[in-house]
């Protein structure tokens, strides 16, 4: 038996926080010794994917750099980085006497910013093309799972940064918390929850006489301002980045069309107000015309399809810079005959319906200088080319110029996430993310259709990992020769896939 003087208490060590370094006062750098390289503060701000002093510093030498701003290329020029941020760009050599600045001679090759996909979705795999049905048929563990190797695939493409548009549950915020800790291979992510939509509306495949809830959906149907600020709450609260709507239906979706709207404004407008007192930025699914103006007035950062819009309201579109996606690849995929596009003749015309739209507004959009960004909608999943430099050759095709293209894909799709001050351009302290091209895309933009011409993928200035290139369906799909068909119509001369000729021959 222990004394009365006996003391049971034992003292606590004490301990000292570790120096804080991170940019909001909430949050601290764990300790060295629990061997985490990186991860992300309590307000969501991206930290270093390695370990304190592993940043690479190097100066790249006699390069053509394109900036991803849009000027002219710098055809022998220069990037210096340090500590993983870019300190300075510029023509002719920088010498550096710092032994400790690595020296890398380009001659030949191109730099430019790594590629950016603000519209994307993880979880939607090849496994189960039914976005409806996929909740249904895998379990949010497998589905983790090919999110996993989809955000391997996508860093692969030379994509950089994405924006996860809409997950079951939180596994686009686990997935980029793994990346950034170095558990596997992605690009940086920022990712919102599941999308919130309303009865009826864009992910709503419940029948009427059915009770069924889906724990870990890709769906948050709300049907009220009190619901839609409870849902932000619960997101934030999971770790998300950012917020998504649904403004109107789309094309194959059981209850709504593309022209039908979804969310109310005032819906969303209760959306965009909670997510701001979080410091969280909204992102609209918008086909629909009612759908694109209430996004509008809501507030939205970026919309994506956008292709029923009008005149007037790109105009508002403009003055309040919002930036537009037309995710016109995966648009004209499913509008195409089987096996590419959908089986159902109604789905499948609506889907041409909607590249037709897309066709004219991303002209129109270029005319009145509008920042469209690209967004591919989980080119991963595609059933010719997964690669989302596919999108950017429809950009090609409607009149962009390759620097133009190659502006959306970099800058403008940075602004689409509201990150445009810290990636998207090779510009003084913005972060490292950089391609090492062998090729100039400022001349012929399908150089970067060859991952074998990717020569390096610097994320915060570290050389990424490389996997095996991803195996197409189809790889002889040509953007130029399928674009401007009508519906129905394979290109002359095309060598078809035996597979695929029945099928359109007889219009199923």
């Amino acid at each position: 038996m222990a004394s009365a003087t006996t003391n049971w208490k034992t003292p606590r060590k004490k301990t000292s926080r570790p120096e804080r370094t991170c940019c909001c006062a909430r949050c601290y750098v764990l300790p060295r010794c629990w061997s985490e390289p990186a991860g992300y503060c309590l307000n969501g701000e991206y930290k270093m994917r390695v370990q304190e002093g592993a940043r690479a510093n190097f100066l790249v030498r006699g390069a053509r750099v394109i900036d991803g701003t849009g000027r002219d290329p710098i055809v022998d020029g220069y990037v210096l980085v340090k500590n993983g941020r870019i300190e300075s760009v510029g023509a002719n050599d920088k010498p550096s006497d710092r032994v400790d600045i690595q020296a890398i001679d380009a001659r030949g090759m191109t730099v430019m910013p790594g590629l950016i996909d603000f519209h994307t979705h993880l979880t939607y795999n090849t496994a189960e093309p039914d976005t409806w049905r996929l909740e249904m048929r895998q379990s949010v563990e497998l589905n983790t799972v090919y999110a996993t190797c989809n955000a391997s695939r996508v860093l692969d493409m030379g994509f950089t940064t994405i924006g996860d548009g809409g997950c079951r549950g939180l596994i686009g915020p686990a997935i980029r918390d793994a990346v950034a800790r170095g558990l596997i291979r992605g690009p940086r992510i920022f990712s919102t929850g599941p999308i919130m939509s309303g009865p009826g509306g864009l992910h709503d495949d419940v029948p009427p006489w059915a009770d069924l809830r889906i724990a870990n959906g890709l769906n948050a149907i709300v049907s009220s301002v009190q619901e839609a600020r409870h849902e932000v709450i619960q997101q934030v609260k999971g770790g998300v980045d950012w917020i998504k709507v649904a403004a109107s239906g789309v094309a194959g979706s059981p209850y709504s069309h593309a022209d039908q709207d979804d969310l109310s404004y005032e819906i969303m407008r209760e959306v965009v107000s909670t997510a701001a007192r979080f410091g969280k930025a909204v992102h609209a699914h918008a086909h629909s015309i009612g759908g694109i103006r209430a996004a509008v007035e809501a507030g939205v950062i970026s919309m994506h399809a956008v292709e029923f819009v009008d005149l007037e309201t790109l105009q508002e579109i403009k003055k309040k810079g919002i930036v537009i996606s037309p995710t016109i690849a995966w648009l004209h995929a499913r509008g195409l005959n089987p096996p590419f596009g959908s089986a159902n003749n109604r789905i499948r015309h609506e889907a041409w319906t909607a590249y037709e739209r897309a066709r004219n507004m991303l002209k129109e959009a270029r005319r009145l200088d509008i920042d469209v960004g690209i967004g591919t909608d989980a080119c991963h999943r595609f059933p010719h080319i997964r690669d989302g430099v596919l999108e950017m050759e429809y950009f090609l095709e409607a009149g962009y110029s390759p620097l133009e293209i190659l502006r959306a894909g970099t800058l403008i799709s940075a602004k689409g996430i509201g990150k445009q001050n810290e990636i998207g351009s090779l510009e003084a302290g913005k972060r490292a993310d950089i391609l090492f091209v062998d090729g100039d895309p400022s001349e012929d933009i399908t150089v970067l259709r060859d991952k074998a011409k990717i020569k390096k993928i610097i994320i915060d200035g570290i050389e990424q990992s490389r996997g095996e290139p991803a195996a197409h369906p189809y790889p002889d799909f040509r953007v130029r020769d399928w674009a401007h068909l009508e519906e129905g119509q394979v290109p002359v001369g095309v060598d078809v896939p035996a597979a695929v000729a029945p099928f359109v021959r007889t219009g199923l």
